[in-house]
């Protein structure tokens, strides 16, 4: 789970390779090798492997999780809510839950409810690599669907991902897709701190 929170589809794929070792539940293989998939935007595998995990157990939140996070991603948004109602009938209460409710909400634009999620996350599991990723990309979530106008709000939320985005970083320095978030949260910041006319630390952010 914490593979999947991190996006780090490496460490994940030896997890899954070595399920059998395990006695990884079928359900629970084919839903988190979805989550590799959707990594890696291979929406259309990822989809099947959503489907056979709800197929063999129709009970898993998670399972249904995966599938909303697929159809929030393609903006099919009525679905994605469905399959986010029907996740919350069979919640477990897990870190990833908690994770995929917070960032799938934000892609859906409800921001109030994504950020009552990632904060109760944060409050529970603080101080893991995962989580403070988990909270960085979705304050840039934040940025890419507000824009917020005012630009002090626009350097507060960007200043935040970084600083999550460092941490998770410096905890957890393998898994390049945190480095793109983390360079476009950069260039947010470039581009507010040119607008504010500091241009000299406008080209320090950008040297980080």
């Amino acid at each position: 789970r914490d593979a999947v929170m991190l996006m780090d589809e490496k460490r994940l794929d030896k997890i899954l390779d070595a399920s059998a070792d395990v006695e990884l539940p079928q359900n629970l293989y084919h839903c988190f090798r979805g989550y590799a998939h959707l990594i890696r935007l291979d929406e259309e595998q990822s989809m099947k492997d959503a489907n056979r995990a709800i197929e063999l157990d129709p009970q898993h939140g998670e399972s249904y999780l995966l599938r909303a996070a697929i159809h929030a991603f393609r903006f099919r948004l009525r679905d994605a809510g469905l399959d986010l109602a029907k996740s919350q009938e069979f919640r477990q209460g897990t870190a990833l839950e908690m994770a995929l409710l917070g960032l799938i909400r934000g892609v859906m634009g409800q921001l109030d409810l994504a950020r009552k999620e990632i904060d109760e996350l944060v409050a529970q599991q603080h101080g893991s690599a995962a989580v403070l990723f988990v909270r960085g990309f979705f304050r840039w979530v934040w940025l890419w669907q507000s824009a917020p106008g005012d630009i002090n709000e626009r350097e507060k939320i960007a200043l935040a991902a970084m600083e999550d985005l460092n941490a998770a970083a410096t905890l957890y320095p393998t898994v390049p897709y945190m480095f793109d978030v983390r360079a476009d949260v950069g260039h947010w910041l470039y581009w507010t701190m040119r607008a504010r006319g500091q241009t000299g630390r406008a080209e320090e952010i950008m040297a980080v």
